[in-house]
Formats: structure tokens, C-alpha cells, sequence
């Protein structure tokens, strides 16, 4: 059975989910493993979809006042296909606005903006290159008129 959960950083599936981020996002960019420890790892939720104790999928969710920002979105390869990044997403999405999110933002890799479109959010300003990764984003906001659909 898959559980979606808030996971505490000191547990099995941030383990998990730190490893698996880093393998994603970093590891063939020959950056090392405290890249994930930037300026928003501490203070942010981190959340997980699971199966018992085997991470399938997680993000993080920063907050700044009534601004929530979804990052590191991450599904296991194994897993991938099953509509299980949606579901996280949902989930994320309907947590932020129970705590008060009155805007939803996102960075969004070229591959994954039609993802994040489905999902209702739309692309704003221009294309840029991460400062940590060099790889091409573009912010994303969830439309408001969309967060009925999405919950």
C-alpha cells in the first residue's frame, strides 16, 4: 500500500530521499553530496510517497509567509510512468493551501514543464540556467482558478 507522508529529517526516507535526489539531480554533474544542503533544506517540509519503508518519490516544500515553493521533485526511476509525480504533487499542492499557501511556485526543468502544466501550473518569464546546475529552468505558478481541480 502506498502512504503519502510529511518525513522528519532525521528518519529512514529523508535518508532515502536525500540519496535519491542526489543521484537525480547532482551525481552526474560531478557535484558533491552537500549541494543538497542549501539554504532551504533545513527549514522545509520534505514529503514522500511510499511503499512500507522503500522510498517511491519525494519533493520539498519551502515557505515564505503566504509564498509556498515546491522543489526537488523526484520519483524513483523503477517507479516512474505510474502517475505516482502527480500524485505527490496533489498531495503537496492540497498541504501548502491547508497551511495557508495563497501562491504555489515552482522551478521546472525543460523535460517536466507539459508535467507541471497538466498539473496546473503555468510557465512565467524566461528560460534560465540553475546557478548549481547550469541546467535550463523556467519558474512556474499555480493558477489559482486551478487549485479546485487539483485537491
Amino acid at each position: 500500500a502506498m502512504t503519502f507522508s510529511e518525513i522528519e529529517k532525521n528518519g529512514v526516507l529523508y535518508d532515502q530521499a536525500r540519496l535519491l535526489r542526489y543521484r537525480t539531480f547532482f551525481l552526474s554533474l560531478g557535484l558533491p553530496v552537500s549541494i543538497l544542503d542549501d539554504e532551504f533544506e533545513m527549514s522545509s517540509r520534505h514529503f514522500a510517497i511510499s511503499n512500507k519503508s522503500e522510498l517511491l518519490g519525494c519533493c520539498r516544500l519551502s515557505q515564505s509567509g503566504s509564498v509556498f515553493t515546491i522543489s526537488q521533485v523526484v520519483v524513483s526511476p523503477s517507479c516512474r510512468g505510474q502517475g505516482l509525480g502527480a500524485t505527490l504533487i496533489k498531495r503537496v499542492i492540497s498541504k501548502a493551501i491547508e497551511l495557508g499557501a495563497k501562491r504555489i511556485d515552482l522551478s521546472a526543468r525543460e523535460s517536466a514543464i507539459s508535467f507541471y502544466q497538466y498539473l496546473g501550473f503555468n510557465p512565467v518569464g524566461e528560460h534560465y540556467h540553475s546557478s548549481t546546475t547550469g541546467v535550463q529552468h523556467i519558474k512556474m505558478v499555480l493558477d489559482s482558478e486551478s487549485h479546485i481541480e487539483v485537491i
